[in-house]
């Protein structure tokens, strides 16, 4: 499909590393490779040697891990890759305690061939990413890009291995900079990179997601591996299901943490009375990071709905206004509603359910707050009396207001901040 001048492939388990390894065996320039996990299965192991070839090719290939991630890359895996050629930077191999890693994460998935090619989602390199017949295997997606954004990618990425061999202090400076000089997103109207990150970019990705909902007219279609938004995000979803538009929400029916999906049931009895379906996913374990608006909008990418992700970790998405993305993910989704997931039933929410999520969630937001994150306020209902005048306004309200994402005004007109976000 094109959007513009970007040709944008969705790409599934079964898809997309053989759609990535051919890319990698074709490259004749540069590879970048971001990604949270790698292990030197059959997958890794093959994606080392197109690397390996490519370097003899005289491909310049460097490769970006998270040090809590990909633990395999640390020691012997280190240098099976530095001996390959490949230039490998490790995010956080700081001597800090393992517990404040868990908010300074570098969590993204993003492959760039040349500055022509990018694969944007949330597959990790490793087996279980590979095929849906891997015993735990994970279900997820991603979007082959071709075009100019691919360029803007690569900058992402460039900038993150900078910062990822700066220090601390350093790395803080330079990402306040280069937000000062360079947009929040970039390539215009109709296809952007969006990342977050922990200094200058804190907010973006929820606050694309926030604008999108708010703009929705028809139909909101998502697919979320961990879903415990903020109270604003999952107050917008809301919304939008009670001034009529059809919201249909993808969460893990097998549990891959336990204790973060039953947290996640806090959350139904909510969105349930708001009119929001709400189905859990059974045959795989679901990985997923997207979701449609009104059939022309859609991201994809590695951000969760989550207070990791949302305010944590190093983030990155695609915001595509696209209507070919946004119908081939819907095609894809629709047809497992009734196949592979379980609809939600109000009556399964009897008072031991809702006793047991609710303290689930008290424990997840106990644990984010001992290990580091940062406050929970926004995760919390705010009283009434502090809530603010347009926070009480009326559906009618909510509908005036249109994401310019989903209904782009003039590209003359300048585009403002959301006078929501949080710092």
């Amino acid at each position: 499909m094109s959007a513009g001048t970007d040709h944008i492939t969705l790409l599934s388990n079964r898809t997309y590393f053989a759609s990535l390894f051919e890319a990698v065996g074709a490259a004749r320039e540069e590879l970048l490779a971001e990604t949270y996990i790698f292990r030197f299965d059959r997958t890794g192991t093959e994606f080392v040697r197109l690397a390996t070839e490519a370097v003899r090719r005289g491909v310049r290939v460097r490769m970006l891990v998270d040090a809590l991630g990909s633990p395999e890359l640390m020691g012997e895996g280190e240098r099976r890759i530095r001996e390959a050629g490949i230039e490998l930077v490790v995010y956080n191999r700081t001597g800090r305690l393992p517990l404040r890693t868990l908010h300074d994460r570098m969590h993204r998935k993003l492959i760039v061939v040349d500055r022509r090619v990018a694969f944007v989602g949330g597959l990790n390199i490793a087996d279980e990413y590979a095929g849906l017949d891997v015993p735990g295997s994970f279900y997820d997606l991603a979007a082959r890009i071709q075009g100019p954004i691919a360029a803007d990618a690569a900058d992402r990425a460039d900038e993150l291995i900078m910062l990822a061999r700066s220090s601390a202090v350093r790395r803080a400076w330079r990402e306040i900079r280069r937000f000062r000089s360079t947009p929040l997103s970039s390539t215009g109207v109709m296809n952007r990179i969006v990342a977050r990150d922990n200094h200058a970019r804190r907010n973006t990705i929820e606050r694309e997601y926030v604008q999108a909902i708010r703009g929705a007219r028809r139909s909101i279609l998502m697919a979320h591996a961990y879903f415990l938004p903020s109270h604003r995000l999952l107050k917008t979803l809301c919304a939008a299901s009670r001034r009529g538009v059809e919201v249909r929400v993808v969460l893990q029916g097998r549990a891959e943490h336990t204790v973060l999906r039953a947290a996640q049931w806090h959350l139904y009895h909510r969105m349930l009375r708001a009119g929001v379906r709400v189905y859990e996913y059974q045959r795989h374990y679901l990985h997923a990071k997207v979701m449609t608006v009104d059939g022309r909008w859609s991201t994809i990418g590695s951000s969760n709905l989550e207070p990791w992700s949302l305010t944590s970790n190093h983030e990155l998405n695609l915001i595509s206004a696209c209507p070919s993305l946004a119908r081939d993910l819907e095609e894809e989704i629709e047809p497992r509603l009734e196949t592979e997931c379980t609809r939600i039933d109000p009556s399964r929410l009897g008072w031991f359910a809702r006793l047991t999520s609710a303290l689930s969630y008290e424990l997840v937001l106990w644990v984010f707050v001992v290990t580091g994150g940062r406050s929970t306020r926004l995760w919390r209902t705010p009283p009434r009396s502090d809530r603010s005048r347009r926070d009480r306004s009326s559906d009618a309200a909510a509908v005036a207001r249109r994401s310019v994402a989903v209904n782009p005004p003039d590209p003359a007109r300048p585009r403002s901040a959301d006078a929501d976000d949080h710092a």
